[in-house]
């Protein structure tokens, strides 16, 4: 692998980054991309869709009561307007957020320090008039915007740091993060306001940084904190686990992987246990993505994923042109790069078909581009950081353009997205 320059070529032996400099260039790419976040994130809570409100109102709640039950919002759940204000799903002590706790849990320090109050406003779903207006208690949305941005530049100086200590140089570990940041809807999306994709692709890639350092059971935590998140992020930490495992024939990486990531999921189980009253993954989801993703239904799956790769509004490849040339690097030089990266890109690959195959892979509305795949880029981000590296270095002129194009095309969009939206 090519390094920067002879200084970091003595002081870097894979597996073996000092930390000092693995922090410097961590704290590099996030700094790079905060300010960018920042200037283009959401701070008016008008602007915030429903899925990052319903995890903001849940952080204040936890914050200021130390329950998950948003209670004033039971006009919501009783005028059967959740899915247009909130998600929003009636329990035995009250309404709460259909979704995981992860996402609310990395708001509540904001939300605590900021010592905000809720006031009273009226929300209307404009698409659907006839469901008329509710009025509810309802925080500043600015605490979860500061979460949101910090939470995705922490995934972007991740990222760097598993760069470095993968061999590269640190100008070649610090672009990439940045690109990993700015080239995808992590910019547009993750970082504009409290998704959930923030902190699942921060886990995803503290799960890389640890995996890069053969830390399998804190791999295996990193996942388990990801589960908590977007339970299906288990299957990353199941993929890469037993492909590190069979390809090592050694079954200590499968099992601490396997461990670490019990621990979250068994979180979650007590977590929709006692909230949701059964010790589900599924917790405040409709049962009909199980549905879905269980059905034996290979045409719709077929048209879902086309649609994900390929529709003008959302499709994977139309916004991150860069895919189809490091796709390429990455297969011929699969056997040139550590066995986990590979894996961990086959567990994101895994991830987003299963995605796919449970939801429409439009993911609704109120984001620019895309969003379901961002947890797969962040499990592919080291190898195709790896490969693109090679790629931009080697004598393959027209991989090499394509890929400069196409980076170049994909942060543009994203920076108008940013922007626009």
């Amino acid at each position: 692998m090519p390094l920067d320059d002879a200084t970091n070529r003595d002081e870097l032996v894979l597996g073996r980054a000092p930390r000092t400099a693995m922090v410097t260039v961590g704290l590099a790419a996030l700094l790079v991309v905060l300010p960018l976040y920042a200037v283009s994130a959401a701070w008016d809570g008008e602007d915030y869709g429903i899925d990052a409100f319903t995890n903001a109102v849940t952080a204040w709640y936890l914050a200021n009561t130390g329950s998950p039950v948003v209670s004033g919002h039971e006009p919501i759940v009783e005028r059967g307007v959740r899915g247009y204000v909130a998600w929003f799903v009636p329990s035995e002590n009250g309404p709460v957020s259909q979704y995981p706790p992860g996402t609310a849990a990395t708001l509540v320090p904001f939300y605590w320090l900021s010592g905000v109050e809720t006031t009273p406003q009226t929300r209307t779903e404009t698409r659907h008039p006839e469901l008329g207006a509710v009025t509810v208690p309802v925080p500043p949305m600015w605490p979860a915007t500061i979460a949101a941005l910090l939470v995705t530049a922490s995934f972007c100086g991740a990222v760097a740091a598993t760069m470095l200590q993968l061999g590269t140089g640190r100008r070649d570990a610090i672009v990439v993060g940045v690109l990993a940041g700015t080239a995808t809807s992590a910019w547009s999306v993750a970082a504009n306001m409290s998704w959930t994709h923030g902190p699942a692709m921060l886990a995803v890639a503290a799960g890389g940084l640890a995996a890069a350092r053969d830390r399998w059971f804190g791999t295996g935590l990193a996942y388990g904190a990801g589960i908590l998140v977007r339970p299906h992020i288990a299957v990353v930490a199941a993929v890469l686990g037993l492909v590190v495992g069979f390809r090592r024939r050694d079954w200590r990486p499968v099992v601490a992987v396997g461990l670490g990531a019990g621990i979250g999921l068994a979180a979650l189980l007590t977590y929709n246990a006692a909230v949701h009253g059964a010790p589900s993954v599924s917790g405040g989801y409709p049962p009909v993505l199980l549905e879905r993703a269980l059905a034996v239904d290979a045409w719709s799956f077929v048209r879902n994923v086309a649609r994900g790769l390929a529709h003008p509004r959302y499709g994977l490849l139309i916004w991150a042109p860069f895919l189809l040339p490091l796709g390429l690097a990455a297969w011929r030089d699969r056997r040139a790069v550590p066995d986990w990266t590979v894996a961990a890109a086959l567990g994101g690959i895994a991830y987003l078909l299963l995605q796919w195959k449970a939801n429409r892979a439009s993911g609704g509305a109120g984001y620019f581009s895309y969003r379901y795949p961002l947890e797969a880029l962040a499990a592919a981000a080291p190898l195709l950081g790896l490969v693109g590296i090679r790629l931009l270095r080697g004598p393959e002129a027209l991989l090499r353009r394509m890929l400069i194009a196409g980076l170049a095309i994909a942060v543009v969009m994203q920076a108008i997205g940013a922007f626009a939206t």
